[in-house]
């Protein structure tokens, strides 16, 4: 492949091609996939939950430590949170709930005259967001919902190729719990059976970005400061129509067998980042975010305590740039196939053990002469669990791996929750990363996390 000489200005460009790629890591429950239709419950007129949390991160082996972080033995997080949720329901059909979380991170105020970045402190010391604004109306089978929620689809658990129509939180790749990873949207949606066949359609309306490193941290990948040169910005696009994000899916069992249509199209959680000459020389001058419409078929089948799955997917209305001799040249489209195999087994005894490997491919790419777009790529990820102690204690350890033989780079951990009962939980987790190609993972071999964590419910 011919490559334009810009190694720095490339890297980031790959790290934003790449961001969509990088999926939850795994669901809570392997073997519930399967959407099901429950009778409505008895009304609850209103019900108010809460949780409390306090959670310190340990940044174990960085060399990029600021000088709070030295003093503080590398913390770099001291979060305090609260998570209140609500649910109203006054009549079988109609039915309101709500999550939010608020946290404030006191690092900043152990040791507030040093020399913090600003945007690092935008970022973390108070942060308010509405995780869930459902309104909900049931009829029948069928059921209708609007507000900020998510939705998923496929039915792989780690790197799905139809799971892609909320935005991720890729701050710090890992970090995240799996539902705090995807970015909840304004959306509206309809579901509902038409004989043996499930239907769930609906559309986003407002266009996400991927939550990108917080400038100057040590997964900064250089984009922002890069555009900052040249006054771009990355924002999402505006709340319009031609904007919006469109989604249908068809599932259904037969037997052993759970089946899956889905059809998306919206605008790319990450922009397209147009190069041209300047008197710098090669810089960005332009952002765009292609429409994409993404085809995809998914099948699970369960033997015994092993749910073997595969997901297939076709994406068409990609953008990427192309070279003119060895200059910048015009945005070209392309499409790209991506599939999904694994296997699921879970046991009483012996745990859970989820295993799967994702390939994406460029079609026609010898045609296009892209300036800096790989043809193919591979990703892999193994997870086992294991709980102890009447399920109070559970024993996690995972791996994700970039290419087949992790040279772009792996990132792996181990976690350990207690639940003390049934409000008070603990959790300790170590995250290490691995050095490689992948565009988060550059130098990543010291950027080692040690979490530790208390939940209070009530």
């Amino acid at each position: 492949m011919n490559k334009f000489v810009f190694s720095v200005f490339c890297s980031v460009v790959s790290a934003i091609g790449a961001a969509d790629d990088f999926d939850d890591m795994f669901s809570d429950d392997a073997f519930a996939d399967i959407d099901v239709e429950t009778s409505a419950a008895e009304p609850s007129l209103f019900s108010l939950s809460h949780e409390v949390g306090a959670q310190t991160v340990i940044n174990v082996n960085s060399d990029k430590s600021n000088a709070v972080e030295d003093l503080y033995s590398g913390v770099t997080s001291g979060q305090l949170s609260y998570r209140p949720s609500f649910s109203f329901q006054p009549n079988e059909q109609l039915s309101l709930s709500g999550e939010a979380l608020l946290s404030v991170d006191g690092i900043f105020w152990l040791r507030g005259d040093d020399d913090w970045s600003e945007a690092d402190i935008d970022a973390r010391q108070v942060q308010a967001e509405l995780k869930e604004l459902v309104a909900q109306y049931r009829i029948n089978n069928w059921q209708v919902s609007t507000g900020v929620q998510t939705v998923t689809l496929g039915l792989a658990d780690a790197l799905s190729v139809s799971n892609v129509l909320n935005a991720q939180n890729l701050s710090v790749p890992g970090l995240q719990d799996i539902d705090d990873a995807v970015l909840p949207a304004w959306t509206s949606l309809v579901s509902g059976a038409v004989g043996p066949v499930r239907v769930k359609a609906g559309v986003v309306h407002r266009h996400q970005l991927n939550q990108l490193p917080t400038q100057g941290s040590d997964f900064d990948t250089g984009i922002q400061m890069l555009l900052d040169a040249v006054n771009l910005e990355l924002t999402q696009e505006g709340l319009a129509f031609e904007n919006a994000g469109g989604f249908t899916s068809l599932s259904g069992v037969v037997g052993p067998l759970d089946w899956q249509l889905n059809v998306i199209s919206q605008l790319e959680h990450a922009p397209v980042v147009e190069l041209g000459m300047t008197g710098m020389g090669p810089a960005p001058v332009a952002l765009h975010y292609p429409r994409t419409t993404t085809v995809g078929v998914a099948g699970s089948y369960v033997m015994g305590s092993v749910l073997w799955k595969a997901e297939a997917a076709f994406v068409d209305g990609l953008q990427a740039q192309a070279l003119d001799g060895m200059l910048p040249g015009e945005l070209v489209s392309f499409e790209r196939a991506a599939g999904t195999v694994g296997f699921d087994f879970n046991h009483s005894v012996l745990g859970r053990l989820v295993a799967e490997v994702q390939t994406t491919s460029i079609l026609d790419y010898d045609t296009k002469n892209f300036l800096q777009t790989d043809e193919k790529s591979v990703q892999w990820a193994v997870m086992y669990s294991k709980s102890f102690l009447r399920d109070s204690l559970t024993l996690t350890g995972q791996v994700i791996g970039f290419d087949i033989d992790a040279s772009g780079g792996r990132l792996q951990g181990v976690t350990v929750e207690y639940d003390v009962n049934d409000q008070l939980s603990t959790t300790l987790r170590y995250i290490d990363y691995v050095d490689g190609d992948f565009s988060f993972l550059n130098g990543a071999d010291d950027r080692d996390r040690l979490i530790a964590s208390v939940s209070y419910r009530f």
